[in-house]
């Protein structure tokens, strides 16, 4: 979320580190009970991070609290997603530029977008259970086929600038060369033998 006002801070202050942080440049956001995580504090501007712990459907009173000094509490209804894109935030990466009227994107360019309000586009957890969460996903990805992640990685990444054709023939590629795998031998024995595969990403 954006909070627009004046006075928020001396300077502009960027998130450094993860999990962010609750609070950059002496300022900070209350939203409900909980502080929110700050990704920018600048003067008249804030991005911030609706908590987890936020329900769809109830209002909740929101606070800045910016250097000791305490805005009035408003109300705000929490909705799934209110999307928006922020005015001169679209990039085109290939030429590293902002799109605009005047120096529209160009087909086959990767683009930048800055936005907020998306609503929930991952998975969400309670914030004391993020780390051990994290490591089970972390852990069960490192057990997986690593070698075919890879391979399909550079797949959907090359996607964006190659035909339907010549993207067909790359996957098509790409399942040959990973039938010759270690890993494709162990998924199939492992499904044969009824029992979880030993992938070592070869």
């Amino acid at each position: 979320m954006s909070i627009f006002g004046t006075a928020f801070a001396s300077g502009n202050y960027f998130a450094t580190v993860v999990p962010m942080e609750w609070s950059l440049g002496g300022t900070s956001v209350r939203i409900g009970s909980e502080n929110a995580p700050l990704y920018f504090v600048g003067p008249t501007q804030i991005n911030a991070q609706v908590p987890f712990t936020a329900t769809v459907g109830e209002t909740v009173s929101i606070v800045v609290n910016a250097n000791g000094k305490l805005t009035a509490p408003q109300s705000y209804l929490i909705a799934p997603a209110q999307p928006g894109i922020f005015t001169g935030a679209v990039i085109d990466v290939q030429n590293k530029t902002v799109v605009t009227v005047s120096n529209p994107a160009q087909i086959g360019h990767d683009l930048v977008l800055y936005s907020n309000g998306l609503g929930l586009v991952s998975q969400v957890c309670p914030a004391e259970g993020f780390d051990h969460h994290v490591l089970e996903i972390a852990t069960r990805l490192a057990q997986g086929p690593t070698a075919a992640y890879g391979r399909a990685k550079a797949l959907f990444e090359a996607s964006g600038e190659a035909s339907l054709e010549a993207q067909l023939d790359a996957e098509a590629a790409a399942i040959s060369n990973m039938a010759l795998t270690r890993d494709f031998q162990e998924g199939i024995r492992a499904f044969a033998q009824k029992r979880r595969p030993w992938f070592q990403g070869r």
